[in-house]
């Protein structure tokens, strides 16, 4: 399993831009008992994987000579062919090439805080989405501004990116998380939980710190 990199977007804009941006980064899956599960998925909808690279990777055995097996064979001859068109032989590459990170957004909640404003708590794999994403996110919704921030705490870092309405990306940071003052129980051990709500002050008072930057 990877470390969970926890990610908020907070989007502004007039109430028809985001409308129109909503409606693009929803998605509806039908699920194996038929019920419709409808869910922000800004990754997959902004960018989506071309359809060639969604194979698996792995090992599909050999014959009893050792040989290839005709499965494997098929596979090796699909991500040369990948490889050639796309540069990537599948989607695990691409993705973390184009998105930084291999799952893109996941565990979604997006709250419309008013007609011209939307919040958008999320997950990712390890990372946040890369600079490569978001200037083309910027391209794809330019009438948008963005306050994206992001932090990791097992990997201890934390960062933004501040998005202007027709300008793109106007700041951008990454940094590790401020050190924290080992806390201890009354016998003497680390008590985690203190020490995390103190990791957790220390982000948002980043996440606000960014706010106040923001040029609008």
């Amino acid at each position: 399993m990877p470390n969970h990199c926890e990610n908020q977007m907070r989007v502004k804009g007039s109430k028809l831009a985001l409308d129109n941006f909503i409606q693009q980064i929803t998605r509806t899956r039908i699920e194996d008992d038929g019920t419709a599960n409808t869910f922000i998925d800004i990754a997959h909808c902004v960018k989506p994987i071309p359809a060639d690279l969604q194979i698996t990777s792995g090992s599909f055995g050999n014959n009893e000579d050792g040989s290839p097996s005709e499965t494997q064979l098929a596979y090796d001859r699909l991500y040369a062919q990948n490889k050639e068109k796309y540069g990537f032989s599948d989607w695990y590459g691409w993705s973390n090439a184009n998105y930084g990170t291999k799952w893109g957004d996941y565990e979604g909640t997006l709250t419309r805080d008013s007609d011209n404003e939307v919040t958008y708590t999320f997950t990712t794999a390890w990372s946040p989405f890369n600079e490569s994403f978001m200037e083309y996110f910027a391209e794809k919704f330019p009438e948008l501004n963005v306050v994206y921030t992001y932090s990791e705490t097992g990997m201890n870092f934390m960062g933004c990116y501040i998005i202007a309405e027709g300008d793109g990306i106007v700041y951008s940071a990454d940094s590790e998380i401020p050190d924290i003052e080992e806390s201890l129980d009354d016998d003497g051990e680390p008590n985690w939980e203190e020490h995390y709500e103190k990791v957790n002050e220390a982000i948002h008072a980043y996440n606000q710190f960014v706010e106040t930057i923001a040029p609008f």
